[in-house]
């Protein structure tokens, strides 16, 4: 609550003694605060050359390996908190980032790779379960509305409008009709390649698909009954690609090196779907497991060493803005209510947020 301002007749009882008593702690409250700008800023500048920083606001122990948000909402996908528990999917409300608070849990059989949410319903990637529908209107009462039997293993799902794009591990990406989702039904699948699929994303007539062993195929699904190969992108050397993500005319990967072990950014230029380039790259010191594209932004989980933000602005020089080193192993990164959302694996969820010189002074004051 603000204070009003006494009157001017309040003011002339205050005793001038004490004001001058009061002023040392002012000064103090000054000073502190100005020493953790600085004590932040500077750790910024060490760590990228940039005065952005991304400071932790709030965790929650809940073992996380991917990630997907809805409004205030996020869903989770993590094994349980005992060795040997079976994956399961989490829900969080965030509608106070500071504060996250689970609202409900359910369990799964077997693996579970990802999860994305469209509407009432979750699409879970539940590998050899296949791609396994959730009624999430209630969290505390989530239930199975549907299922696949086709897919062979499910590794992810990308959802546009009343279509589903399920990537299998084997190579197929699978097309299907969820307008009812109680009842899937395939409408076409793509030819099958000799690779790991790993992640999917879809941009109007293409879904891009991340693999371990032939970096970014480009599948043209235009027809839904006929999708096929149109392009490939083969990064240089020993890479596996983990995860991709697609704004406008490029394309962010994050990858692994399989030769060092370390990982990197790498911008494509998706002009022509059919023949993705390589027109920017970033190396960071642990493999890159998930990216995130916002606003000229990218946000790049990385294993051991952490989450690094980077400037896109200009895709052909990634620089990089900002970086936190978390406790665990960062294998996903989401984006909402203002907050930057890790998954951390072991480390739980981290909740970031990304400050810069112009608002850092005013958060730390709590005002927005």
């Amino acid at each position: 609550m603000r204070k009003v301002a006494p009157p001017p007749s309040a003011c002339a009882r205050w005793d001038w003694p004490e004001m001058k008593a009061r002023t040392p702690s002012i000064l103090l409250l000054g000073m502190l605060l100005a020493a953790g700008w600085m004590l932040t800023l500077g750790r910024g500048l060490a760590a990228t050359g940039s005065p952005h920083t991304l400071v932790l606001v709030a965790s929650l122990p809940e073992r996380a390996r991917h990630l997907a948000i809805q409004e205030r909402r996020l869903y989770l996908v993590g094994p349980g908190p005992h060795p040997g528990d079976e994956d399961r999917l989490v829900v969080v409300s965030i509608a106070d980032p500071l504060a996250p608070q689970v609202l409900g849990v359910f369990e799964t059989r077997g693996d579970l790779k990802s999860v994305v949410v469209a509407g009432r319903y979750a699409y879970l990637a539940n590998a050899y379960q296949g791609m396994v529908i959730l009624d999430v209107a209630n969290p505390a009462e989530m239930a199975v509305v549907g299922r696949t039997q086709e897919v062979q293993y499910a590794v992810d799902i990308a959802v546009a409008g009343s279509l589903a794009y399920v990537a299998e591990g084997g190579g197929a990406l699978r097309v299907f009709d969820i307008s009812d989702p109680a009842r899937p039904r395939q409408l076409g699948v793509s030819d099958v390649e000799e690779y790991e699929g790993r992640a999917v994303a879809v941009a109007g007539d293409y879904a891009y698909v991340a693999s371990v062993g032939r970096g970014i195929r480009v599948v043209d699904v235009s027809d839904p009954a006929h999708p096929f190969t149109a392009g490939y992108y083969d990064p240089p050397g020993p890479h596996q690609s983990l995860d991709v993500a697609v704004a406008g005319a490029y394309a962010y990967v994050a990858e692994k090196s399989i030769f060092d072990l370390t990982g990197s950014l790498r911008v494509l230029d998706i002009t022509q779907p059919q023949a993705p380039f390589e027109i920017a790259s970033a190396r960071v010191a642990d493999p890159a497991q998930g990216v995130i594209w916002q606003d000229g932004l990218v946000y790049l989980a990385h294993a051991g060493s952490g989450l690094t933000l980077f400037d896109v602005s200009d895709p052909t020089t990634p620089a990089p803005l900002a970086a936190y080193n978390t406790s665990g192993e960062a294998m996903d990164v989401t984006l909402g209510a203002g907050s930057v959302f890790v998954a951390d694996a072991a480390g739980g969820l981290l909740v970031l947020h990304h400050l810069k010189p112009a608002t850092f002074l005013p958060r730390m004051l709590g005002r927005k």
